[in-house]
């Protein structure tokens, strides 16, 4: 071997040292910033959430998860998980709608509310899951809830003719005289419309809740005596 060849074998040599190097450089380099972004990206996630609730609840909890991290800079998180102790009232159904548009970020969620007051009635154990585009929840609501907001003693059939249905008794004193009817809420096409058990007066029907990305399907409810827990089931579109 020539002193030529060995001096360009020792060139080559040290290049594929340098290269070598370089590339483990390169895998540490990228390993620490995805540690990081693990570690940053979903706290700063959790606190941009935190931020949004804070004008209308309290004893807010975030847990943020998404493998890898970087996920969260497009918009998209593998679990979010929310507890808040007390919500108050949206002002404006924008901020609904908003809450509505960020859970398309994520295929697992879990909401939980302690008390929060929707309609003037107070509810309590509200709980919120979905499931790739499976929704899941349910509240409760006492008699004395329903008795402070409303000026009518209710009553809700358990047993309903399917899972669509639910069947309202109510019952007010008006002058002396005690009046009484029954509604029916239904879910139809999607959303939840409220009318009288009387075909001669469906055209009285009101909707409670519509929301083009959310498809109710199912409805129920069921009493211990004291309080009813209402739950419903459906789809993220």
């Amino acid at each position: 071997m020539t002193a030529r060849m060995v001096r360009t074998w020792s060139a080559g040599a040290r290049e594929s040292k340098y290269l070598a190097a370089a590339a483990i450089g390169l895998v540490v380099l990228l390993f620490v910033v995805y540690e990081l972004g693990q570690l940053i990206l979903p706290a700063i996630a959790a606190d941009r959430i935190r931020d949004s609730l804070a004008s209308h609840a309290t004893g807010v909890q975030v847990s943020v998860s998404a493998t890898p991290a970087l996920e969260l800079l497009f918009g998209h998180a593998d679990r979010v998980t929310v507890h808040i102790d007390r919500l108050y009232p949206l002002r404006k159904r924008a901020k609904l709608g908003s809450l509505f548009a960020r859970m398309a970020g994520t295929d697992d969620l879990a909401v939980s509310v302690e008390h929060a007051v929707l309609g003037g009635v107070a509810l309590q154990h509200i709980v919120l899951t979905k499931r790739g585009a499976q929704l899941v929840g349910r509240a409760t609501v006492t008699r004395a809830a329903i008795e402070a907001a409303l000026p009518l003693e209710l009553q809700i059939a358990e047993r309903s003719p399917n899972p669509q249905t639910l069947l309202l008794s109510a019952s007010t004193n008006v002058l002396g005289h005690t009046v009484a009817g029954t509604a029916i809420v239904t879910v139809e096409s999607g959303r939840l419309v409220i009318a009288p058990d009387n075909p001669l007066l469906g055209f009285l029907h009101l909707t409670l809740f519509d929301d083009p990305r959310v498809d109710v399907q199912t409805l129920s409810a069921r009493s211990d005596g004291e309080a009813y827990t209402f739950a419903a089931t459906g789809r993220f579109q």
